[in-house]
């Protein structure tokens, strides 16, 4: 064999295994939330925006909110959290909690939306502490499951989308927009608070 097909052998060899350890990782609980963070970091860096990831928050009455990850950019803020079961999810927006039917076993887990509304209301909470209103607000709940497999049994007009559907949300006019809002100030406002 010469040298080059050597080579060429040992470059497929390093590729074929970089793709396995990728998938590998993407099937993980871990890895399917970088992927939803990966996502936001992207676009972030494109347009000087600021991902704050793993964010707890003190909330009302002595208790704490969570936030897998938090997107500050010019238009306002964007709190993402990841739904990670590979699993099918069935959900109205003010339910309690929600059903996901994993290998035919069913489960009630909270509702999703409702730790986003709270998540929301700590953060407002920072602001109106520091005096500052007006910043535009929303949630989005990133369902990471395979949908070939899985389905979301939701309404599609709820802030819900699958992890495929994300580039294209943040691809928005209006998460483009600039509202005005200081990146690095808000962003920082919502990191000082958080809870180590």
């Amino acid at each position: 064999m010469e040298i080059w097909q050597i080579a060429v052998l040992a470059a497929c060899v390093v590729a074929a295994v970089l793709i396995w350890l990728l998938v590998r990782r993407s099937k993980t609980v871990d890895g399917r939330k970088k992927r939803v963070a990966g996502a936001l970091k992207k676009f972030a860096a494109l347009h000087n925006f600021k991902v704050l990831s793993d964010v707890t928050l003190p909330a009302a009455k002595d208790t704490t909110v969570h936030v897998d990850n938090i997107l500050v950019g010019y238009f306002g803020v964007l709190l993402v959290n990841a739904e990670v079961a590979e699993a099918d999810y069935y959900g109205e927006e003010r339910d309690e909690t929600w059903t996901i039917v994993q290998n035919e076993v069913k489960t009630r887990i909270p509702n999703p939306l409702r730790a986003g509304e709270a998540a929301m209301e700590a953060v407002r909470a920072i602001f109106v502490k520091n005096n500052v209103f007006n910043i535009q607000m929303e949630q989005l709940v990133v369902f990471t499951s395979p949908f070939r497999k899985h389905a979301l049994y939701v309404k599609d007009s709820l802030p819900v989308v699958n992890l495929r559907r994300l580039n294209a949300l943040l691809g928005k006019t209006r998460f483009e927009k600039d509202n005005g809002v200081d990146v690095d100030l808000i962003a920082g406002l919502i990191d000082g608070n958080r809870i180590k």
